[in-house]
């Protein structure tokens, strides 16, 4: 539900799409690589990355069908733009 108040709309957020989730994915696959494996190569994070989203796909207790429901536009903003495992972690839990 949206409240307006004036020109502003609280509490509307646009929902998350696969997309963003894919990258919301990603974006913590990588980060948690390179805190277990520095100086891992891109070829594969990538490898890992693609492997991470057939995984959520494939096993019903990773609950990835509900990410768009589950998290916030803002707690995606937050996560994708964390810098570190921990980081994301306490985005998305809050």
């Amino acid at each position: 539900m949206c409240v307006a108040t004036g020109q502003l709309s609280v509490g509307c957020s646009k929902p998350l799409s696969e997309n963003d989730c894919d990258r919301l994915l990603d974006h913590y696959t990588e980060h948690l690589l390179r805190s277990e494996r520095p100086g891992v190569t891109a070829q594969t994070i990538a490898e890992k990355q693609t492997a991470a989203r057939a995984l959520v796909r494939a096993d019903a207790k990773f609950e990835f069908a509900n990410c768009a429901q589950a998290v916030s536009r803002a707690q995606f903003d937050c996560a994708i733009s964390a810098p570190s495992v921990d980081a994301i972690e306490k985005c998305l839990v809050l």
